[in-house]
């Protein structure tokens, strides 16, 4: 049986389901979430099966938003919202894109509020968490070794890492170039 993938549901209904461009499959990542019985999305007021159901970053109480009303930022307009965090050191000065990215895409559950990463002058593909199952990949091992990232926390075995749930790590991709780039979590108690 295939897996259904959000690009399942944007080919079929593009206008129901709109594209994001930094984040292509929210189902995947675990952001979109297929409900068999309905919900109602707290900005437009239609039912829909596939509802984002956060991370909101807004004072209002927001648990059920449609792919639409993301896209269209109808739901981050009504309630004051961003679906992300962008810190200092990966803002690119492009204020559409900071636009899209932070009003008009879905985000990413981290621990503390993991920052959208950015590479080649553009905010990076949001691709998915690392699990377990990734360390059969060892090209992407050898890349998550040798990131950045890896090194300023000073950390030694992917293995170790991927395996202790105390740690989130986030794989992202440049639009531009293919790069993988990296975003690690910790979880404190």
């Amino acid at each position: 049986m295939k897996k259904i993938s959000y690009k399942d549901y944007y080919e079929k209904d593009p206008k129901r389901y709109p594209f994001f461009r930094y984040h292509p499959d929210p189902i995947r990542s675990g952001i979109f979430v297929e409900c068999a019985v309905p919900k109602v999305c707290q900005c437009c007021g239609k039912e829909e099966t596939l509802i984002c159901e956060g991370p909101f970053y807004s004072d209002a109480e927001v648990d059920c938003i449609c792919p639409e009303c993301i896209a269209n930022g109808k739901a981050a307009k009504a309630f004051d919202m961003e679906y992300c965090e962008i810190s200092s050191k990966n803002r690119i000065g492009d204020p559409e894109k900071e636009e899209e990215l932070l009003h008009h895409s879905p985000g990413y559950y981290s621990y503390n509020g993991g920052s959208w990463l950015s590479h080649c002058n553009d905010y990076c593909i949001y691709e998915e968490e690392l699990y377990a199952k990734h360390l059969q990949d060892r090209e992407l091992m050898e890349e998550l070794k040798n990131d950045p990232v890896w090194i300023e926390w000073e950390l030694e075995d992917p293995e170790k890492v991927l395996l202790d749930r105390n740690f989130q790590i986030h794989l992202f991709s440049c639009s531009h170039c293919g790069k993988h780039l990296f975003y690690i979590d910790e979880f404190f108690d």
